[in-house]
């Protein structure tokens, strides 16, 4: 895994794209407060859209509406680029802190209530938090084995 990653950025530092190089890419100014947003992305094969719809979506959206969540894409369809891609639903967002992803996604209600309807409601649930990127810890951390 850490030699792909490595091979992507050595792949990236031979772009260099009209508006600056692909180092640019890995030393843009990041505040503290940047490296402290988590990233949550969620695929889903919604097989039941009425109850996704109609009872899940309200509901967790309230409970997002308490938490610094910022939804910055959700797509039926994405364009895939490579691989596959079995979902139609995808969502990204962006919260400030993993202390408040984690105050939305282990509230009770939410656990007790949504997540039920989600997982009757779709055959595919997968769902992933990412830290920010901080190139100071890059290569530092951990690799799955």
């Amino acid at each position: 895994m850490k030699k792909i990653a490595l091979s992507i950025l050595l792949a990236l530092s031979t772009v260099a794209p009209s508006t600056g190089s692909a180092q640019d890419l890995f030393a843009r100014e990041q505040t503290a407060a940047d490296l402290d947003d988590v990233y949550f992305i969620a695929q889903l094969k919604v097989d039941d859209m009425e109850a996704f719809q109609n009872e899940y979506v309200p509901g967790t959206a309230a409970l997002l509406g308490e938490t610094s969540a910022l939804v910055l894409a959700v797509s039926p369809a994405p364009t895939v680029v490579e691989g596959a891609w079995d979902s139609n639903w995808t969502v990204l967002m962006r919260f400030e802190t993993q202390a408040d992803f984690d105050r939305f996604y282990k509230d009770d209600a939410y656990q007790a209530q949504f997540v039920p309807i989600r997982t009757r409601a779709a055959s595919i649930n997968n769902v992933v938090l990412l830290p920010a990127f901080d190139p100071a810890q890059f290569g530092r951390q951990s690799q799955p084995e």
